[in-house]
């Protein structure tokens, strides 16, 4: 499967010109109300993505949180970091706003009071994503959507985004606000975004 996403993602923009491009950051706040974890934990983001003349979205990612998992009256120190690779296609003009539908796949890894923990969990995902967004060189860029987790999910597969990003002055920077809404989690992040 990844062997596929890569030869596809690497077709297409072989096809194409660089139409859009921007590089973002963000801090925010994850909060869990779940039977395994009930509380917060921090999280910091960097990611590129953009679309090309021909409406190929692509992007990359990187995301970290650490928390407390308190479990048996145990508490254990974890740390989540989470690469993500995105291709997909958009329905129309990007840079007025069309729909697009988009694949991800993502890597995990985890420690656990210091400890490597990759070998307990799944450390890939493979998500689908459905939604509407703008990205354009000026104006307010924004977008909604859900994914999907469908690499083994069977519990909490889907995820609401949203995310508004707004111009500051006359400048290439961007002030951004995203959220996202899964069963039990909730996502709030902020941060600035340069556009190229």
């Amino acid at each position: 499967m990844k062997k596929v996403f890569t030869f596809i993602f690497a077709g297409l923009m072989s096809l194409s010109s660089f139409s859009y491009m921007e590089l973002n950051f963000g801090v925010g706040t994850v909060d869990f109300s779940g039977s395994v974890l009930d509380g917060n934990a921090g999280i910091a983001a960097i990611g590129f993505r953009g679309h090309t003349d021909s409406n190929v979205i692509y992007g990359v990612s990187y995301s970290t949180l650490g928390t407390d998992i308190i479990t048996g009256g145990a508490v254990y120190d974890t740390d989540l970091g989470v690469l993500t690779g995105t291709v997909g296609y958009g329905f129309g003009d990007l840079s007025e706003g069309a729909f697009v539908l988009a694949g991800s796949l993502t890597n995990t890894s985890v420690s656990v009071n210091g400890i490597n923990g990759d070998d307990f969990i799944d450390t890939s995902g493979v998500l689908v994503e459905l939604g509407y967004m703008r990205m354009a060189d000026e104006g307010i860029n924004w977008g909604v959507g859900v994914l999907v987790d469908i690499d083994d999910c069977d519990d909490n597969c889907e995820l609401l985004i949203g995310s508004v990003d707004i111009p500051i002055g006359d400048s290439n920077w961007m002030f951004g606000f995203s959220v996202g809404f899964q069963e039990d989690i909730t996502r709030y992040s902020v941060g600035p975004s340069l556009k190229f």
